[in-house]
């Protein structure tokens, strides 16, 4: 049996696809490399579907041609960090979280409809600094917060980096 991973995102994503490089140089060629060591057997096909400077409103303009068009098998998201970043630039609103919610839902619940047979994944939004008491770092922990909802109220799993990062930065700081 055919599997195809979707990963739809910003940046973070993206990070460095090209032609050459179609899963660029981060999280998600990591994890394809990890995924093909661990089932080499298991005909799987990895696509990255970021671009930089993405918000979830640049998601629901292209998730027909950048998800569905490929009918995954499973589909991971991670979206929020830019959409945290641009509200607290340019003052912090409750309007454009409560946007961010709702065109979340919208977009897990026309790919849950879309794809009823793929297995979907949430990824945390993150902001690495060693002051969790920051306005992007509140803010990010607002965003990630609703992506905790999101998943749990649409039954799909998460993977939380924000946590691990969190965690990382107690050991070696975030900025030398």
């Amino acid at each position: 049996m055919q599997h195809r991973i979707v990963f739809f995102g910003n940046s973070i994503t993206e990070c460095g696809r090209s032609l050459e490089l179609p899963l660029g140089f981060g999280f998600v060629s990591m994890l394809a490399a990890q995924i093909k060591s661990e089932y080499p057997i298991t005909d799987i096909d990895i696509i990255n579907s970021g671009i930089g400077g993405n918000t979830v409103q640049d998601l629901l303009l292209r998730y027909e041609h950048d998800v569905v068009q490929y009918d995954p098998t499973m589909v991971i998201i991670m979206i929020g960090i830019n959409d945290a970043y641009n509200d607290v630039m340019m003052g912090t609103d409750a309007d454009r979280i409560n946007q961010y919610e709702k065109d979340y839902d919208f977009l897990i619940k026309e790919l849950q409809a879309r794809l009823p047979h793929a297995t979907m994944g949430l990824v945390t939004p993150y902001f690495i600094a060693d002051d969790s008491h920051s306005e992007l770092s509140q803010r990010m922990a607002e965003y990630g917060g609703l992506v905790h909802k999101l998943a749990q109220s649409n039954g799909i799993i998460i993977a939380d980096t924000q946590t691990v990062f969190d965690a990382a930065v107690k050991t070696r700081p975030a900025v030398d």
